[in-house]
């Protein structure tokens, strides 16, 4: 789990800044980073974060059930996952913000959410202030952002744009192009 950082501890926290993560793998979750476990873990990415070509079977780029702020100039791109989330999975409990600039492209996945995928369990994301979530595709629904049931997704000011769901080319099926 975690291609490049796995965190599965009690009460601690990841920053990630000024920081590039190319090519990682991981045959479970999370290409990059994955975040799991019981564990209260702060999560911040920020200010110049690249996070490119990740793959995993769930979040090709990363997979977390903790909340996680990703803000200021971060790109995370071109993840591929086996099934859900190519460049976000995003478990019960990860309420996330995507804000300021951040920019998450060019995912692909299997099943569903090409660029996030959001799994059932009162999860929350807000997606504002210039951010950007584009060009994802997903083999079956939400080629952007899939959002599962009860989960929230609430986009204030930011950027979708170019997702394509390939379960359903003209009408909606199971899952639109975006959302």
């Amino acid at each position: 789990k975690g291609g490049a950082i796995s965190v599965w501890g009690a009460n601690s926290t990841l920053i990630v800044k000024d920081a590039t993560f190319t090519g990682n793998h991981s045959t479970g979750n999370g290409g990059a980073i994955w975040i799991g476990g019981d564990a209260k873990v702060a999560t911040t990415i920020s200010d110049n974060v690249i996070i490119t070509g990740g793959s995993s079977e769930n979040g090709g780029s990363i997979h977390i059930n903790q909340p996680i702020t990703i803000s200021g100039n971060v790109q995370i791109k071109g993840g591929h996952a086996g099934t859900y989330g190519g460049n976000l999975y995003l478990a019960a409990g990860a309420d996330t913000t995507i804000k300021d600039n951040v920019k998450i492209t060019g995912g692909i996945c299997d099943y569903n959410g090409g660029n996030i995928y959001m799994t059932g369990g009162s999860t929350q994301v807000y997606l504002k202030d210039n951010a950007e979530v584009s060009g994802g595709i997903a083999a079956a629904g939400g080629g952007n952002v899939f959002v599962n049931s009860n989960s929230d997704f609430y986009m204030v000011g930011g950027t979708m744009k170019d997702g394509t769901s390939k379960w359903a080319t003209d009408k909606v099926y199971w899952g639109g192009g975006n959302l």
